[in-house]
């Protein structure tokens, strides 16, 4: 009975040993072992063997080693051939060895504490650090010098508590230890700042606790029978979360004009940008259908002008980047009067007996207006929402916005001679504060030492600037920068027109002051920004038919692609 019980034993062990060799072992014919890779699927599989690999080096189906912290071949030794062994980690990059400790299994892909430089392409290198648990955690490309590692002993400012006295370790020293208290230096060295004094205990006994670290670090603090003890940061991430870096656009080839910018994430590592900003300075020419997806409709020819405008500050400030940005011009433009072939539009009308109407207009596959529908009764010359009293006049107050001490402006809104449509203006720019209460505003200035700089002058309570001094002065409040000039030097910076304008931007003229500290507003062209939104529409007092006031007003809209008023047709009155 005892020999059936064992050989049904052996049985069952063969049966799992070499199904799990099935799962792990990899061999080619001439005996060379090829990597092996570690999924969730065979850790699952292995985890009630207690192995996450199993290994036959002979193949000769021979009792095989497990890494368990036993000896499962009986051969007098624990865990043997289980290391340096090719292997793979899913999800991380590179062939790396196994490595058998204490029946632990692990594939180390590099060696902890390890360095490596890695090519970020435009001349440039980043710094990987291999972790502790034998993974690399990738430096970040930032075409700047490294940043100093965080301390991996202490955080500058840190204090701790050591123990003087002759305590042995791990027990209880009683209500009363000699201590002496320590604090962190810049250079990350505990430096004593006390003398020796009884003082009270702050842990007692054997007591150990992990607490994090550093950026997103980990280290063990341990209790020397008086005071806690910390072992060195570990595993610390290359920034902090919610920093940010602004780097060249590495993936573009470092192109001047362009830049990108990194951010860290929760786990205190750098997010590749995937996307670049600013430009490569030159001039490009292309077409654009006038109507999406319809070329038989005619095109419209552009050209984009790349300009590099101003510099940003990289590496703390110890480099610059050139930053560029596009100018467009519409070279060729397309007719005003474009539609989009299978849609729709209703217009005014006058029936045969004079009767105001609705017909409607269809566009047809050439980018045109086709013949109006017959003239439907009831309808009206001008929509709804814009109806009201020829010549009306309309006035409303507004608020100049938060924080303007309560000042309003006013809104005025007359009604076109054909009741259809309102003019609109206010006296916003002449009834509303110089500022909003908080606002900041800074004033160029010179150091005592003769240094450029400026004066920081705030908004007060009563929406005034606070008194400041001449640009270009003199003070002990300068606070030094760089913003130096040559005296007299011009410079142009263009600004956006805002929000839907198709891009658009205008020239704003600076001189550099006679102080040479900081460049001085001069004047700016809005002439170029558009005079519409895109999507926008307006009744012109134009009428559609001269002499026949039924038939309605032209109506215009604002084209999505070049921001400029396009116009649309009018229905034929019949």
């Amino acid at each position: 009975m005892q020999g059936r019980i064992a050989r049904h034993s052996s049985i069952v062990a063969t049966i799992i040993v070499f199904s799990l060799m099935g799962c792990q072992r990899s061999w080619d014919d001439d005996g060379d072992r090829n990597p092996v890779v570690l999924s969730g699927a065979v850790d699952a599989a292995l985890s009630e063997a207690g192995a996450p690999l199993l290994i036959d080096p002979e193949g000769a189906g021979t009792p095989l080693e497990i890494c368990d912290g036993f000896d499962n071949d009986l051969d007098g030794e624990v865990d043997e051939g289980l290391d340096d062994l090719p292997c793979e980690v899913p999800g991380k990059k590179g062939t790396g060895l196994t490595e058998c400790v204490a029946g632990v299994f692990s594939c180390k892909l590099c060696t902890p504490g390890e360095e490596r430089m890695v090519s970020c392409g435009c001349d440039e290198e980043r710094k990987d650090h291999c972790l502790s648990d034998g993974t690399w955690m990738e430096g970040v490309c930032s075409g700047c010098p490294e940043k100093k590692v965080p301390c991996t002993g202490c955080v500058p400012g840190e204090q701790i508590v050591r123990r003087c006295d002759g305590c042995p370790e791990g027990e209880d020293c009683g209500a009363a230890c000699i201590g002496s208290t320590w604090e962190c230096t810049e250079g990350c060295e505990w430096e004593q700042i006390t003398n020796c004094k009884p003082m009270t205990p702050t842990c007692s006994g054997d007591m150990s606790v992990l607490e994090p670290c550093g950026n997103c670090g980990v280290r063990r603090k341990a209790c020397d029978g008086c005071f806690w003890s910390s072992e060195l940061c570990m595993d610390q991430g290359s920034c902090a979360p919610g920093d940010r870096l602004t780097t060249p656009c590495f993936d573009k080839g470092c192109a001047e004009g362009t830049y990108s910018s990194a951010t860290c994430d929760k786990e205190c590592k750098w997010v590749k940008p995937k996307d670049c900003s600013g430009c490569k300075p030159g001039v490009r020419t292309y077409t654009r259908n006038c109507v999406s997806g319809n070329a038989q409709c005619g095109q419209m020819l552009i050209e984009e002008t790349c300009t590099v405008y101003s510099e940003i500050k990289i590496c703390e400030g110890e480099r610059t980047l050139p930053v560029a940005r596009i100018t467009t011009k519409y070279l060729e433009r397309c007719p005003y009067n474009l539609c989009v072939p299978g849609k729709s539009q209703t217009g005014p009308c006058v029936t045969s007996s004079g009767e105001s109407g609705i017909q409607t207009l269809t566009c047809t596959k050439d980018c045109s207006w086709g013949p109006p529908t017959e003239c439907d009764p009831g309808g009206t010359t001008c929509p709804t929402s814009q109806q009201c009293e020829a010549n009306e006049v309309d006035k409303d107050t507004k608020s100049c916005g938060k924080n303007t001490c309560g000042q309003e402006y006013e809104e005025t809104r007359t009604c076109r001679s054909t009741g259809c449509g309102w003019s609109v203006t206010t006296t916003q720019y002449t009834a509303c504060p110089d500022c909003a209460v908080g606002e900041t505003n800074k004033i160029y200035c010179k150091t005592s030492a003769g240094e450029c700089g400026y004066i920081t002058v705030k908004c007060d309570d009563t929406c005034h600037w606070d008194s400041s001094p001449t640009p270009g002065t003199t003070s002990d409040k300068c606070v030094a920068t760089t913003n130096s000039c040559v005296p007299g030097s011009s410079k142009t910076d263009y600004s956006s027109c805002g929000t839907n304008t198709c891009g658009k931007t205008y020239p704003r003229k600076y001189t550099c002051s006679s102080t040479g500290c900081g460049w001085q507003f001069v004047s700016e062209d809005r002439s170029v920004c558009p005079t519409c939104t895109p999507g926008e529409t307006e009744m012109t007092e134009e009428l559609c038919k001269p002499g026949f006031p039924g038939c309605g007003t032209i109506q215009r809209k604002c084209n999505a692609d070049t921001c400029q008023w396009q116009t649309l047709p009018c229905a034929v009155c019949g």
